[in-house]
């Protein structure tokens, strides 16, 4: 039974990584989510946005 927050991260390492498509990569809080989940290396990305907004 996970109890805390990080065991789901130690529990989500133990499986292979995914890649997964982000749209509206221009918005700063996905960006931001992106890069926290990037510091983990628990995904691969494909990020999908209006370059000009960001």
């Amino acid at each position: 039974m996970i109890t805390k927050f990080e065991e789901v991260f130690d529990k989500i390492k133990t499986h292979p990584k995914k890649q997964i498509v982000i749209a509206v990569a221009h918005d700063s809080t996905v960006l931001e989510a992106v890069l926290m989940a990037e510091k983990l290396d628990i995904t691969d990305y494909i990020l999908v946005g209006d370059e000009k907004k960001y």
